[in-house]
């Protein structure tokens, strides 16, 4: 049995030209997905800021959707930012997950940002993605030992989600907020953190993963990637996020 799902694509008023490229881009997704207008930056009071106007409004814009999606009455919420690359095999993809059951699942990152084949904790992408993708052909992901070998190279563990049948991280985010499914339980969790905003939206959803009390997975391998042009909400460029990324990374590393 599917889920009931809502979706919406985060665009600023003053950037018309996002939407009409998603849309141009989408038409053999053939699936309900609305235009939500985001918080516009240049329109926030700077005083009660913490973080550059932007980067808090990209938050702000991801909790106003957590609202909306609350207020429609569905059980999930398909969340994706206006600089979202699409291409066959992520239509393909969403196609097939707006059919599944989504049971039990609270936040899945479909999407995530892989800087120069590293992930945000240093670990090379490329090699993680082929050994648990083997693994999974082989139906060795369903045997202990082999996820808690995976959980001591990579820190968290590897499984294959039996709702959408492919192999998925455990309890861990990536940097990227431009695509993502949740629940509503996780929707409420969202409306109640980073409040005033103190975190960019990509460490805030990190931030929250960390509470082990939600069932959150990522895919193996990023079914959205962003487009090479910047974002009109995105905050994955912002000099705030690039110093508090390279002073975690720094700190892991030592």
């Amino acid at each position: 049995m599917t889920s009931t799902i809502v979706a919406y694509l985060i665009n600023l008023d003053r950037r018309p030209d996002r939407w009409n490229e998603f849309v141009g881009k989408s038409k053999e997704l053939e699936l309900p997905i609305s235009r939500f207008s985001a918080v516009d930056g240049l329109e926030i009071s700077k005083p009660e800021l913490r973080l550059p106007p932007s980067v808090a409004a990209c938050w702000m814009s991801h909790q106003a959707v957590a609202k909306e999606f609350l207020e429609s009455g569905a059980e999930y919420c398909l969340v994706l930012e206006d600089d979202i690359d699409l291409n066959h095999r992520s239509i393909t993809g969403l196609k097939n997950l707006w059919e599944k059951s989504l049971q039990n699942i609270d936040l899945l990152q479909i999407g995530f940002c892989v800087s120069h084949d590293r992930l945000s904790n240093r670990i090379r992408h490329s090699t993680q993605y082929r050994l648990v993708e083997l693994l999974y052909r082989f139906r060795l992901l369903k045997l202990t030992p082999f996820r808690r070998i995976l959980k001591l190279i990579y820190g968290y563990e590897f499984r294959t989600l039996n709702q959408i049948n492919q192999p998925v991280a455990v309890m861990t985010f990536e940097l990227g907020t431009h695509a993502y499914i949740m629940s509503s339980k996780f929707a409420h969790l969202i409306l109640s953190f980073n409040h005033p905003v103190y975190l960019p939206a990509d460490l805030a959803m990190m931030e929250l993963t960390k509470t082990n009390e939600y069932n959150v997975f990522r895919l193996n391998r990023s079914l959205i990637d962003q487009s090479e042009s910047p974002s009109s909400i995105s905050n994955a460029s912002s000099n705030v996020l690039e110093k508090e990324i390279a002073r975690l990374t720094s700190s892991w590393e030592s």
